[in-house]
């Protein structure tokens, strides 16, 4: 179940009390994507609507901002990226990097934001990784083939190939 606590704004909670309203869930049909007191959801629209700590401007609902619709957002720390339908991303916040752009036929298929960096997979599986390499977290190994996932954690980034094998680069400092 989906709750929209009216004392604090959008938020997402498994249960709902009697303070509570119902959120009409028809309103969100791509995804929904929290970290560090933010939450953001791609609404049927295509704009990106956010709550929460608005720490670093992350947290600023995008309405009417794109060029064309979101399909996908990804909250980071202080900031956040929106992949949109025409396969661009579009980053707000605290976050100055941008992602290289691509030739015609090749799109970004997959955005994933973490703390200063952020990581996109590409239509033909490139992985791209941009922003604040320290501890090595945009450094994507090189002759892995074709990426097919990626997630960006705080001081590190996982990916996986299309076949299922597993990288991880960044930070390890728990094993």
């Amino acid at each position: 179940m989906v709750c929209l606590w009216m004392c604090c704004g959008l938020g997402l909670a498994t249960t709902c009390d009697s303070s509570s309203e119902p959120l009409n869930t028809q309103a969100f049909s791509r995804t929904v994507s929290s970290a560090g007191g933010c939450t953001c959801a791609v609404l049927t629209s295509g704009d990106v609507f956010c709550d929460g700590d608005n720490n670093g401007g992350r947290c600023v609902s995008q309405i009417d901002a794109f060029p064309s619709h979101a399909i996908q957002v990804d909250v980071g720390h202080q900031f956040a990226c929106a992949l949109l339908l025409v396969g661009d991303i579009e980053c707000w916040g605290t976050f100055s990097a941008s992602f290289p752009t691509l030739g015609d036929e090749e799109l970004y298929v997959k955005v994933s934001s973490g703390n200063g960096h952020a990581c996109a997979i590409t239509s033909i599986g490139q992985l791209f990784c941009v922003g604040d390499g320290t501890y090595g977290r945009t450094s994507v190994p090189n002759g892995v083939g074709v990426w097919g996932d990626v997630a960006c954690g705080y001081h590190h980034t996982v990916a996986s190939t299309a076949t299922g094998e597993l990288y991880a680069f960044g930070a390890n400092g728990h094993g």
